[in-house]
């Protein structure tokens, strides 16, 4: 099997917890087959998905104690990956054996470590603390796309596209042809710190619409602050408030994006939607954000970033012409060719498809 060229020694998203229960849970990632399971102690394991007697999918198997069972032939295999026990036979050759991954649960999402398993290092994983408090409620989400999990968190990154692309939903109100003079004002900076990429994002004195308004309780005038902070291999780190004139923020939204490639041309896209707003039983509950947001996600987003996957294996050699809205995502790309650079990793088409600013 052939490794393909990923950041290595770095957590990726797997999984969010409820998605590994009762049952094995299958899941390529980095171009790995794996299988995830819960054990009895509620620990999750990380396993290539294979058994290496007949190459059965572990992932097919069941979960007994804390070891899993190949439902071909009845061999058991533990969290390191070593084979436990063989029906009928008290030797267990030492090759009988599979990978096994680091494999963390936090935040509500599962992280498994691609790279060297003895530089495993927990404090890396992104906090996003928010979706633990307890005054607040969390949604969480999982999407299989079509393409280059750099391409989906590009779209991610740029706030831009947001009063267009969901001009029927959670855009601003606004003429979708008005020059600069005559738009609302926006202001935007980025930094780089370290790894991280940091943008903050106004759009000042604007009216809101469609869902953006039902969540702010009014049409405004209001100023949409968006922050954002980028973390590899790909966490796009968004949160959205509403801010009135005299200078209140009633509402936020943490949205945290995650991708993981599952392969060079298709991906994981995990989220969690996070806020602070309407009662335990009113607008918006979890079916409400549920509702909306497989609208803008599976309706919006991934329709247009999986029709650019298309677009750029036809066109070839083709380069992004950037703007002075991509600023963020500018960013990134270089944070990007740097840490593959220092890998070793020249073939990562998608971090070179960006012309000069």
């Amino acid at each position: 099997m052939k490794k393909m060229q990923f950041l290595e020694n770095i957590w990726y998203c797997a999984a969010y917890t409820a998605e590994v229960a009762d049952k094995p849970l299958a899941r390529m990632i980095c171009g790995m087959p794996m299988v995830l399971y819960r054990a009895e102690s509620d620990e999750v394991a990380a396993l290539e998905d294979r058994c290496p007697h007949r190459q059965a999918p572990l992932s097919m198997g069941n979960v007994i104690g804390e070891t899993i069972q190949c439902d071909y032939h009845g061999f058991l295999f533990d969290k390191t990956g070593a084979c436990t026990h063989i029906p009928r036979q008290d030797r267990i050759p030492a090759a009988n054996r599979v990978d096994a991954f680091a494999a963390v649960e936090r935040w509500g999402f599962i992280w498994v470590w691609w790279g060297d398993q003895s530089k495993v290092d927990g404090t890396t994983i992104p906090d996003l603390s928010w979706t633990a408090d307890e005054n607040r409620r969390v949604q969480y989400f999982h999407w299989h796309v079509n393409a280059n999990f750099q391409l989906m968190a590009d779209n991610l990154l740029d706030v831009s596209h947001v009063d267009f692309l969901h001009k029927h939903s959670i855009a601003s109100k606004i003429d979708p042809t008005a020059k600069q003079a005559e738009a609302p004002k926006v202001t935007m900076e980025t930094k780089v710190k370290g790894d991280a990429v940091h943008s903050l994002r106004l759009v000042h004195n604007t009216m809101l619409a469609g869902i953006t308004a039902a969540w702010h309780g009014s049409e405004g005038p209001v100023t949409r602050v968006s922050t954002g902070k980028w973390l590899p291999p790909n966490s796009c780190i968004l949160k959205l408030q509403f801010e009135d004139e005299n200078g209140d923020i009633n509402e936020t939204i943490n949205l945290d994006h995650i991708m993981t490639p599952e392969t060079e041309n298709t991906c994981h896209y995990f989220m969690d939607w996070t806020w602070d707003f309407g009662g335990p039983d009113g607008y918006p509950d979890h079916d409400d954000v549920d509702r909306e947001q497989r609208s803008l996600i599976e309706c919006d987003d991934i329709p247009m970033v999986e029709a650019q996957q298309r677009n750029l294996e036809l066109f070839d050699n083709v380069q992004d012409i950037p703007v002075k809205q991509d600023k963020f995502v500018n960013r990134v790309h270089k944070v990007l060719q740097r840490l593959y650079a220092e890998q070793g990793i020249t073939e990562r088409v998608e971090v070179t498809r960006m012309a000069a600013e």
